[in-house]
């Protein structure tokens, strides 16, 4: 899941990049043109990149997997999840936040009020329908994922109170009715389905996902899930999208972490597992580095072609964002995981350490993987 993390967040820096890029060097306005429009491949490839906004749909399904197993515990308990949740994702939040309010008021002479730093502050402004101005624009998906924290686990414990074991059933009914009563808000909202679908998979019986990836070539796997992605650079309409997107994306991230193919080779590769433990440091910040680099180095390279000018920026742009989101993630974020760990070793009533030994790195590796599973 490192690996599938690492390319969600690549993704995600991709779109940002190719939008920011064109809006400073002038080029096709991809919000209100196809990708049939493009005069060429290089345009054409630029319209792809920018309408891989599916990135964070993958961030959610790995978030909807991982959060379901916690819930179906026997041992949860919802309060301490969300203090846990909040504890996750707030420090670097709060910092990035800041940093990125500092440097609008420094270069781009534009301040906030307190009224919208409040509303950032309390990640209301990825709900539409509030009108709120985005500070960190990435952001907005931390509003979806605390949506997702306080609708699915209560509806799944009020399930629980019925059947002792949560199955696939129950959450696939869970699947179809959250996200479509939350389409009558919007299209955008279709979006949920992805959380529902990545629970699904995690409800399913151990060993269920090996057998179904090992019935599938790759080929098979990965020339559905290029389809729906470029069908998305054609519609932009998640309605259509989200649906299909949730099969093969599903099967994407079964072939690569139950399957022994190619797909999970690439997914397990230690550069895009080192960008997936950094994800949501990069995540947060990438679009503050894809700024500095277009807009301050940009014009001093300007003589340079095009092709070779975008991409050296993207290419630096990328560099710097990781190389500040392992800083990131080394003072805000491991310090997170490192209490937990210290926790879960902390001794039992007798003495025993807790969890059970031999379990220990187990659980403790659980634990941070879930931790790590938004973006």
């Amino acid at each position: 899941m490192e690996g599938l993390r690492g390319y969600a967040v690549v993704l995600v820096f991709l779109v940002h990049f190719a939008d920011h890029y064109v809006r400073r060097y002038g080029g096709p306005d991809f919000e209100h043109s196809s990708i049939l429009d493009a005069p060429g491949i290089g345009p054409a490839l630029a319209h792809y990149l920018w309408a891989s906004h599916y990135g964070v749909d993958l961030f959610f399904l790995l978030s909807g997997f991982l959060i379901f197993r916690l819930v179906a515990r026997p041992e949860f308990r919802y309060g301490r999840f969300l203090w846990n949740r909040l504890a996750r994702l707030y420090p670097a939040f709060a910092v990035w936040l800041l940093i990125y309010t500092a440097y609008h008021a420094t270069f781009w002479n534009v301040t906030y009020d307190w009224k919208l730093l409040l509303q950032n502050a309390l990640m209301l402004h990825g709900i539409p329908e509030l009108g709120i101005k985005a500070i960190l624009v990435a952001s907005w998906s931390l509003s979806f994922e605390w949506l997702f924290y306080l609708a699915m686990p209560p509806l799944l414990l009020a399930i629980r109170r019925w059947h002792a074991a949560l199955r696939p059933a129950h959450v696939a009914w869970a699947g179809l009715l959250v996200p479509l009563a939350a389409i009558l808000l919007g299209s955008h909202y279709a979006r949920f389905v992805m959380f529902f679908a990545g629970a699904w998979m995690a409800a399913l019986p151990p060993g269920t996902l090996r057998r179904w990836t090992s019935l599938l070539p790759d080929w098979a796997v990965l020339l559905p899930y290029l389809g729906v992605t470029l069908l998305f650079s054609f519609t932009q309409n998640y309605n259509l999208f989200s649906w299909p997107y949730a099969v093969v994306c599903g099967l994407l991230v079964a072939k690569a972490i139950a399957g022994d193919g190619l797909l999970a080779r690439c997914f397990n590769a230690p550069l895009l597992r080192c960008l997936g433990n950094w994800s949501y440091s990069l995540y947060l910040l990438h679009g503050l580095m894809i700024v500095v680099v277009v807009d301050h180095l940009g014009p001093r390279w300007a003589s340079l072609p095009l092709p070779v000018h975008s991409g050296v920026l993207m290419l630096v742009s990328l560099l710097a964002s990781a190389a500040l989101a392992g800083v990131s993630y080394r003072w805000l974020e491991l310090p997170y995981f490192k209490q937990r760990q210290h926790a879960a070793d902390e001794p039992g009533p007798e003495g025993s350490s807790r969890p059970e030994p031999g379990r220990t790195w187990a659980m403790t590796s659980a634990a941070t993987a879930q931790a790590r599973s938004e973006p």
